[in-house]
């Protein structure tokens, strides 16, 4: 896919008013939470995806990786169990898959796809319109993603 720049104002109208394939958007750190927390809402929660910091040499080869919540912390919601813990797991199977051999990568693919099936199979915390708590979510998430790897050491 071609590097079109533009402006960040211009970027968020055009999120808002298109829809197709996934984009990947590169900005600087203050735009990219501020893009996060205005698309993120428009497709469910703002708990919903993980946000990579990335830091590239001279050659564009990745120097550093910082993998977060997009939504950053929700003090206010610690020991409540009523956090969507999406975006914290999604962030750790970033890091897997980024920062890793061929099984962390591996293990990151599973958790990755373990976190997204758990949703569209209805376990949901309460923004996404479901009655898990942060517990369930995360149990069923493991349930899941040790299922997997024990199919595919398998294969």
């Amino acid at each position: 896919m071609p590097y079109e720049p533009q402006l960040i104002d211009a970027t968020f109208a055009l999120l808002i008013a298109s829809t197709g394939d996934p984009l990947v958007i590169p900005a600087l750190n203050r735009d990219g939470d501020i893009l996060s927390d205005l698309v993120l809402p428009l497709f469910g929660s703002i708990a919903g995806s993980e946000s990579l910091l990335v830091a590239f040499d001279e050659d564009y080869e990745t120097r550093a990786l910082m993998a977060e919540a997009a939504h950053g912390t929700a003090p206010s919601l610690r020991g409540k169990n009523v956090a969507n813990p999406m975006a914290m797991i999604l962030a750790g199977a970033a890091l897997l898959v980024n920062g890793g051999g061929d099984e962390a990568r591996q293990a990151g693919r599973a958790i990755r796809e373990a976190c997204l099936e758990a949703v569209a199979q209805g376990v949901r915390t309460a923004d996404l319109g479901g009655h898990a708590g942060t517990a369930e979510f995360t149990d069923d998430v493991i349930r899941r993603v040790k299922s997997k790897l024990e199919v595919w050491a398998a294969i």
